[in-house]
């Protein structure tokens, strides 16, 4: 069996796994009452903010460092220059986010199951004619639950690519109804969205595409299994940093996923 019939494969057992997982999750109490609003913010919209999570001498130095690793360690896709698994590069940044005990126990008290963080991603987005933004326009990861934490270390504005999402539109029943307003011969599996059809599951829900712009040192908190993307950037430069966390039953080594980029390079 060739390696993209395995990949092919194995995307539905992995489906089938969170599926499963959604579930059977393991019922948690609520250990972060300090933090609750975020949970109940997440519930609710599908997102949440947290201002002042880091300082911005804190946001200056891993900006830099994201810099520094330009051109030597990132992948760049379009405009997006990404840093995979930044966290073993640079040891500040592992303690300063990735080793962050509270946000893993933020989506825990979400998600209510056990939760690995997968990998931190560092990126730096920058100008370039044509770029539907980080993470290559509208999406949602998958139709499971999800939490993901993604850092400001810029300003963030309309113009440097704010995030962007579908308020409500993380819950099953939104997932439903949604896949009821796909284009004919749209695979459900097809988690990508044109702006067109974005407009029109929005009207058609009654549900609010929030921008959301904030100060350098913000923390959005999120699952992304909502309709989501990273706004088209007009000008200037965005840094941030992204946490990937998964349940601990489907961690993967990082290995795994370095084979399945190298070999997807190579076709």
């Amino acid at each position: 069996m060739k390696l993209r019939d395995i990949l092919f494969l194995n995307r539905y057992i992995f489906i089938a796994a969170l599926i499963f997982n959604d579930s059977k999750a393991k019922k948690f109490v609520n250990r972060l009452e300090s933090h609750q609003k975020q949970r109940d913010d997440i519930r609710t919209l599908g997102f949440s903010m947290i201002e002042g999570f880091f300082t911005a001498e804190e946001c200056d130095t891993m900006s830099q460092f994201i810099e520094d690793y330009i051109g030597v360690h990132d992948r760049k896709f379009a405009n997006d220059h990404r840093i995979y698994s930044i966290q073993k590069l640079n040891s500040y940044i592992k303690e300063k986010f990735h080793d962050s005990e509270i946000l893993r126990q933020i989506g825990e008290d979400y998600t209510q199951t056990h939760l690995i963080l997968q990998s931190t991603l560092g990126a730096k987005l920058v100008e370039e004619a044509g770029n539907k933004g980080s993470g290559g326009g509208w999406h949602r990861d998958s139709h499971t639950l999800q939490y993901k934490n993604i850092a400001y270390l810029s300003d963030v504005t309309e113009e440097n690519g704010p995030f962007e999402y579908v308020a409500q539109s993380h819950t099953k029943q939104a997932i439903f109804d949604a896949l009821k307003y796909r284009p004919p011969g749209k695979n459900c599996h097809n988690y990508r969205f044109t702006q067109q059809e974005i407009d029109e599951i929005s009207s058609k829900m009654g549900l609010e595409v929030v921008t959301v712009c904030a100060p350098k040192g913000s923390l959005l908190l999120a699952d992304t299994r909502g309709l989501h993307r990273g706004k088209p950037l007009i000008k200037g430069v965005r840094y941030a940093l992204t946490n990937y966390f998964v349940p601990e039953d489907l961690f993967q080594p990082e290995e795994i996923f370095d084979e399945v980029y190298s070999h997807s390079k190579n076709q």
